[in-house]
């Protein structure tokens, strides 16, 4: 093995040790999903609504349901009224959240 291949390792085990030590979900996948589809909705989603999640995240409804809950609940994203059809909900990222991706950008800018 090369050594660039190997410093490339050691490069994603620290971004690993990162996401462990600062994620806040137990689930990565699932979690990280929906924190992502938060963190595009306003600009790649703009009216990124509860339906829309659980149709862009491949997830079970019922685990992506339990999982978006903590995040909520946790402070990670916030639950607006859609800006169009008042009977829907969108979700934000929170400046917690902002926070922590701008974080996470400059462990992933490290590779």
């Amino acid at each position: 093995m090369s050594s660039s291949v190997k410093d490339f390792a050691k490069q994603l085990k620290a971004v690993r040790e990162w996401e462990r030590a600062n994620l806040p979900f137990h689930q990565p996948q699932i979690a990280l999903d929906i924190l992502i589809y938060s963190q595009l909705s306003g600009s790649e989603f703009p009216d990124a609504g509860m339906k829309d999640l659980h149709l862009n995240i491949q997830h079970s409804e019922d685990r992506v349901r339990e999982v978006r809950k903590k995040l909520i609940k946790n402070g990670w994203m916030d639950v607006v009224a859609h800006g169009v059809d008042g009977r829907s909900k969108c979700i934000r990222p929170t400046p917690r959240l902002i926070s922590l991706f701008e974080e996470y950008q400059k462990i992933y800018k490290m590779i």
